[in-house]
C-alpha cells in the first residue's frame, strides 16, 4: 500500500510535469506559427505587389529561405508539443491505472477493516455475554450459599433450641425427681416419726380387688381413702391413736 502511494505521488509529480513542458512547447509552436504566419504573410504582399525578386532564376530569396526555416521550425515545435501531449496522456493513464489499484487496495483494507470491527465487536458481545452469565451464575451461587447458610444457622439455632429445651427438661425432671425424693423422705421420717417408740414397725397389707363383686373395687377404694385421711390427720398430733386407726384400716382393707 505505502509503495502504491509512492507511485501514484511520482506519477502526479510526472504529469504536472509533463504538463508544464506540453504547456510551454505549445507556447513555442504557438509562437513559431505566428511568426511563420506573419513572415509568410509579408512574402505574399510583397509577391503581389510585385516587389519580390529573385537574383537568378530557381534560386530562393532570403525571404523564403527564412519561411523555410520558420516553417521548420514550426514543425519541430508542433511535433515536439505532440510528443509532450502523448507523454501526459501516457502519464496520466499510468496514473488512472495506478490510481484504480490504489483505490481497489484501499477497498480491500477497508472490507478487511470492517471484517475485523465485526469481529472484534461479536467477540466483545461473546465476552459480554459470558460475563452477564458469569455473573448471573456468580449472584445465583451467592443466593444458594445464603439460603444454605439460612438454613444452617436455622438448623444449628433448632437443634440448640432443641438441646436448650432438652436440657431444661432433664433440669426440670432432675429437679422434680429431687423434690419429689426429698418430699418422700420427708414423708417417710414424718411417718416413721409419728409412731410410739416402742411399737412395731407398721405392716402393710396389699390385698387385690376381687373382681367377682362389682361393688367390690369402690368399697377399697372407699377404704383406701379413709385409711389415708385418718393417717394424715392423726399422725401428727395423736400418734398413738394413729397407730391404733392404721391397724383398723389395715384390718379393714385385709377384710376386703
Amino acid at each position: 500500500m505505502a509503495a502504491i502511494q509512492t507511485r501514484v505521488l511520482e506519477l502526479q509529480q510526472d504529469l504536472e510535469r509533463a504538463k508544464r513542458s506540453e504547456r510551454k512547447a505549445g507556447q513555442k509552436n504557438l509562437e513559431a506559427a505566428e511568426k511563420f504566419s506573419s513572415v509568410n504573410f509579408e512574402f505574399r504582399y510583397l509577391n503581389h505587389m510585385g516587389a519580390g525578386y529573385r537574383e537568378q532564376p530557381g534560386q530562393k530569396t532570403a525571404t523564403e529561405i527564412e519561411l523555410d526555416r520558420l516553417k521548420s521550425i514550426m514543425h519541430d515545435a508542433e511535433s515536439y508539443w505532440l510528443a509532450t501531449q502523448r507523454k501526459s496522456k501516457g502519464i496520466h493513464a499510468v496514473l488512472l491505472c495506478v490510481q484504480a489499484e490504489l483505490e481497489n487496495n484501499e477497498e480491500i483494507e477497508r472490507e478487511a477493516e470492517d471484517e475485523r470491527c465485526r469481529t472484534e465487536e461479536m467477540h466483545r458481545q461473546r465476552r459480554e455475554e459470558k460475563r452477564k452469565r458469569y455473573q448471573a451464575a456468580r449472584a445465583e451461587r451467592k443466593v444458594r450459599e445464603q439460603e444454605a447458610q439460612k438454613r444452617a444457622t436455622a438448623a444449628k439455632e433448632e437443634e440448640e433450641a432443641k438441646a436448650r429445651e432438652r436440657r431444661r427438661r432433664f433440669e426440670s425432671g432432675s429437679k422434680w425427681e429431687e423434690y419429689t425424693n426429698a418430699q418422700n423422705r420427708q414423708r417417710e421420717e414424718n411417718r416413721r416419726s409419728n409412731f410410739h417408740p416402742y411399737l412395731p414397725e407398721p405392716v402393710v397389707f396389699t390385698t387385690r380387688v376381687p373382681r367377682r363383686d362389682p361393688n367390690a373395687a369402690a368399697k377399697w377404694r372407699v377404704a383406701t381413702e379413709d385409711f389415708s385421711r385418718h393417717l394424715n390427720r392423726t399422725s401428727l398430733n395423736h400418734p398413738g391413736k394413729a397407730a391404733v386407726r392404721w391397724s383398723n384400716a389395715a384390718v379393714r382393707l385385709a377384710l376386703f
